[in-house]
């Protein structure tokens, strides 16, 4: 996310870094957690979503909290509205965030209890929501309509939008990227050539080709209708770890984040597995091929093990149960 000095702001596994005058800073008013979402409001201020620890609006060097009053309530994305403040799409629906307090908008009344995963306003002002399993919605002239996979979107849980240059919006999901355009949806997944379909992040060129960043097969560019995977162009390990977070540990000491560490395990290919800050919970047996470095903790029940077999030595596992006696 770029701001109006021309500086770069940057969520990470372990907070926000900012980029300016080609030097990489971190965001101390950030804690060090997953970051979600960032955005500008029309003050300049930035706001940051964090996947634990809600919502925070940073004023000069200070960061604001602004509480939700359910503190289960997961902030997922953020959009500036164009009257001030922010669209904040969470873990229970849709809020509007201006000065120190949230509030529900009356649109949402039809969206408690849903996930909203992305926001987009489009050029004509309509609102678009992508949420987590029906689809998504749009509201124009305060009415809603509804595109799920009985309209022909591709997979329920979104995780992308993008409009083109053309109007057209692009819907990434978890099963290939759709083009909603005229009420007509154009599916391209695994049948039409992507390589993978995990549609991360969607985005458009100056040439007007869409590029899709796949979580399971690298980089897509559509362009005239035709998938090239362009993967090669890029380097794949321009890092050299994989966050358990990035691939759904929560890191609440509550929630089973076994199958979490398993698939980092799975996708780091050779890389190290980094269980950032958090208490990880392990309902259930867990081996670790990959070598792994511990910011967070593990918690597990007796009858269930940990195995590192890329770190089998007691200072590791100490890291890991914040114990030399656990695990």
């Amino acid at each position: 996310t770029g701001d109006a000095d021309g500086n770069v702001w940057v969520g990470t596994s372990q907070g926000v870094a900012r980029i300016r005058d080609g030097r990489v800073e971190p965001v101390d008013a950030v804690p060090r957690r997953s970051v979600r979402d960032i955005a500008m409001d029309a003050e300049g201020r930035a706001w940051v979503a964090l996947r634990l620890g809600g919502l925070l609006r940073l004023d000069g060097d200070q960061a604001q909290v602004i509480a939700f009053e359910e503190p289960s309530v997961m902030a997922n994305t953020l959009l500036p509205h164009p009257e001030g403040g922010m669209w904040v799409g969470t873990s229970d629906g849709l809020f509007l965030a201006r000065g120190d307090s949230l509030r529900r908008p009356e649109l949402d009344a039809a969206l408690a209890g849903r996930i909203v995963n992305k926001l987009i306003q489009a050029r004509d002002g309509t609102l678009w929501l992508g949420f987590d399993g029906e689809g998504v919605t749009r509201f124009r002239d305060g009415r809603a309509e509804m595109f799920g996979p009985d309209e022909g979107l591709a997979n329920g849980f979104v995780q992308s939008l993008h409009e083109d240059e053309f109007g057209s919006l692009w819907i990434g999901t978890n099963g290939g990227v759709s083009r909603l355009r005229d009420g007509v949806v154009t599916h391209y997944g695994l049948p039409e050539g992507m390589p993978g379909e995990f549609a991360r992040t969607v985005t458009e060129d100056a040439r007007g080709a869409i590029w899709v960043g796949l979580d399971d097969g690298g980089v897509v560019r559509i362009d005239d209708i035709e998938i090239e995977d362009v993967t090669s162009v890029f380097h794949r390990n321009m890092m050299d770890w994989v966050d358990v977070r990035d691939y759904g540990a929560i890191g609440d000491g509550v929630a089973n984040d076994a199958p979490a560490f398993a698939a980092a395990d799975a996708a780091a290919a050779g890389r190290r597995v980094l269980v950032s800050a958090g208490t990880y919970r392990l309902a259930a047996n867990v081996t670790m091929a990959s070598s792994v470095r511990f910011e967070g903790v593990v918690t597990m029940p007796p009858e269930n093990r940990l195995a590192l077999t890329q770190d089998f030595d007691l200072t590791t596992y100490a890291q890991a149960f914040g114990s030399e006696t656990e695990g």
